[in-house]
């Protein structure tokens, strides 16, 4: 793996204005509109936030020097036997059942997909055996996907028609040995067949005579509208876009942009060159404002006034040329979930300094709140809920009143539809809480058995291991078919090359043929 060292060009002794020089140049080289990509710009950017602070720099050089003397030696490859001679080779021939026992052992390549997990399946049977009916049905229809159903289906129909088969050829052998009547042989082997085919039943219940009429392979046919109907409809995940860390466009022009916590800074649009100058002034600003976040108001403005006026000075900029727009962007998962809250765009260290007071209260809201993770009310009850809500509201109002007249309409108008939004997880955290509630109040509510939950438990943590078993292996069959078209693309332009050296060759001969031919 490259060093961020590497990244930038530069030694590990070089100084704080080498890394700088080499960030400009190494910038301009990899940014988009210069023929780079995004991800390479973020890197080279991701190398210089690290080297030009001198306390990450000190970690990253410990993290790896101790990686390095961690890391295991390589072994020797261990050296190639000597080629057989082909006398030798051919007087020790393949033994011919070989062949037919490879091809005896190997499944097709149908089977190998469905049944390539038999141990991991046995035990997912095993202990949906040992739960009631109702306990298996909400698994089935909560934990299991669509193509697991259809698989674990497929394989216990398999399952039974391998010990209907091998009950079968027993009851013929007792039959055999003891004289017995066939047509009392032919009654057990049918009786064992239906089995096979009632087996599915055990999990999902209805349509049993239906199952019980067809054969193995219709069963499993059969069956499969109704494992489609408990099947829970996958939402399409939509591609995240990832911003422009450091400089983007606005418009022609560029503009230099850093964040720290949930402060942002931007500068004023120019040319790329002149925006990646910004950016490294930005960059000191945000490492002498570590730690800020916590600060009074007083206090937050006079670091900010002091960190850009150092910043400025040393790299020998003014106030004006850089012309800063500073604005707060905060999570506040409790009360907007994965929206943010983002206050007016100012000018100065004061008005920002300002905004940061009035957002202090709801720098502890920032929990990830989801459906099955986090409590909103275990830190805060119904109605200091409802007072936070409030509160933000009048806070809100009163940022977009102080930057422009007329204009909190608007962002108060957004906010409460990203509130409205939410209600639905708050709804759930709420009948959670009063559940529990309910549950330390009242001594007569009876738990689940511990073994149940531990079956539970079992069941999911396999379902999991073959979940990811199964993407594996569309992975590796995904691999080996970009292979296959790669090897034939190859193979084709070969055969294109050939065929343009072979014109070429044509001409020319025919072309000293025709002199030849004037000269004669």
């Amino acid at each position: 793996m490259v060093s961020f060292y590497g990244l930038l060009g530069v030694t590990s002794e070089a100084t704080g204005e080498e890394i700088k020089l080499a960030f400009k140049r190494r910038a301009l080289q990899v940014h988009p509109d210069k023929g780079g990509s995004k991800e390479a710009f973020h890197l080279v950017y991701q190398a210089f936030e690290t080297l030009a602070d001198p306390e990450a720099r000190e970690r990253y050089d410990t993290h790896k020097v101790t990686s390095n003397a961690s890391a295991p030696k390589q072994k020797a490859k261990p050296k190639k036997k000597p080629a057989q001679p082909q006398e030798k080779r051919q007087a020790t021939p393949k033994p011919e059942h070989t062949s037919q026992a490879s091809g005896a052992s190997k499944p097709s390549a149908n089977a190998s997909k469905v049944f390539s997990h038999d141990k991991l399946l046995t035990k997912l049977y095993e202990l949906m055996k040992g739960l009631t009916r109702e306990v298996r049905s909400d698994i089935i229809q909560k934990e299991f996907t669509q193509k697991q159903r259809v698989l674990f289906e497929k394989w216990i129909v398999t399952q039974r028609e391998a010990e209907s088969e091998r009950e079968t050829q027993q009851a013929a052998s007792k039959a055999k040995s003891s004289n017995d009547d066939p047509k009392e042989a032919a009654d057990r082997s049918t009786t064992a067949s239906q089995a096979a085919a009632d087996a599915p039943c055990m999990l999902l219940g209805p349509k049993r005579k239906q199952l019980s009429e067809a054969s193995a392979s219709e069963a499993t046919l059969s069956l499969i509208p109704a494992l489609v109907r408990f099947g829970r409809a996958k939402k399409k995940q939509k591609k995240q876009k990832t911003e422009m860390r450091g400089v983007f466009r606005s418009g022609r022009r560029y503009k230099a942009k850093v964040g720290l916590v949930s402060l942002c800074i931007s500068t004023r649009a120019c040319d790329l060159p002149t925006a990646i100058e910004f950016l490294i002034i930005l960059s000191s600003v945000t490492q002498r404002m570590q730690g800020a976040s916590q600060d009074s108001e007083a206090l937050f403005r006079s670091r900010l006034e002091e960190a850009l006026e150092q910043s400025l000075a040393e790299h020998g900029r003014s106030y004006e040329d850089l012309s800063p727009r500073f604005y707060l962007d905060l999570k506040i998962g409790i009360l907007l979930g994965r929206h943010r809250l983002r206050s007016p765009t100012v000018r100065s260290p004061q008005e920002v300094a300002k905004l940061h007071s009035l957002l202090t209260p709801f720098r502890k809201c920032k929990t990830k709140v989801g459906q099955n993770s986090g409590a909103i009310f275990g830190r805060y009850g119904p109605s200091d809920l409802e007072g936070l809500w409030t509160h933000m509201q009048e806070v809100v109002k009163e940022m977009w009143e102080s930057a422009g007249e007329g204009r909190s309409a608007a962002p108060l108008r957004r906010i409460r539809a990203r509130y409205t939004s939410h209600a639905g997880i708050r709804d759930k955290h709420l009948q959670r809480w009063e559940r529990q509630h309910m549950r330390k109040n009242d001594t007569r509510v009876k738990r689940k058995p511990r073994q149940a939950i531990n079956k539970l438990l079992l069941v999911r943590k396999l379902l999991l291991r073959w979940h990811k078993a199964l993407k594996n292996q569309e992975q590796m069959a995904e691999n080996q078919r970009r292979k296959v078209l790669w090897q034939r693309k190859k193979e084709e332009a070969l055969k294109r090359k050939r065929a343009r050296e072979e014109q070429a060759a044509n001409r020319l001969r025919s072309k000293w043929q025709r002199a030849e031919e004037d000269e004669s």
